[in-house]
This record gives C-alpha cells, structure tokens and sequence, in this order.
C-alpha cells in the first residue's frame, strides 16, 4: 500500500481533495470503475445513450419471450424449424465400423 498523499489523491486549485479520487485508491481496481459510474450517476454527470430504453425494452420483451418458450417445453421444437429451414436438418445417422455389435440405422 501507499501513503495517501495530496498530489495522489488530486487536490483542486483551492486545496481541497478530489473525493472521487479518494474512493478509488481504498478500493480494489475491480470495484474503480462502477464506483465512479455510480458517483457519476448521482451527480448527474453521466450522458444517456439516445436508444438505450428502446434497447433496454427489446431485451426485457425478448428475454419473456425466451423465457415462455423454455417454460412451455417448446424449445426444441423451435430449434428444430429454425435448423431444419436454415439447412442444419438430420435426415439420417449411420453407424459403421462395429466389430462386436450389429449394424443398425437411426432414422
């Protein structure tokens, strides 16, 4: 660990210190980042992106949708016809090279 000292810390002209700076250097580096996002946040200083809600609703609407699918047991089905018509298909499986079983298909 390091001494806190003034210039690491980022003091303003008029001396005093940067608190944003003071979180960061008591917080692990992993935790730096979000920890300013969310000072930022409070402090209003932080710029939405102009689609997020539109982004933000196709993610909840498609995550439901996913989600009754899996629910309903209508998953594999689904993938079933989005593999069928993309061309992903199994139409048959054989086996060969047995020695000591008997041949037999899979249809």
């Amino acid at each position: 660990m390091f001494a806190l000292k003034a210039n690491l810390l980022g003091t303003g002209r008029n001396g005093s210190i940067n608190q944003s700076r003071l979180l960061d250097h008591g917080l692990l580096r992993q935790l730096r980042r979000p920890v300013r996002l969310f000072n930022r946040l409070l402090e209003g200083t932080v710029s939405i992106p102009r689609y997020l809600s539109a982004s933000v609703n196709c993610a909840v609407i498609g995550g439901a949708i996913l989600y009754g699918t899996i629910v309903g047991g209508q998953l594999t089905q689904s993938v079933d016809v989005v593999a069928s018509n993309l061309g992903f298909a199994v139409q048959e499986i054989e086996i060969s090279g047995n020695t000591h079983t008997p041949s037999w298909r899979c249809l």
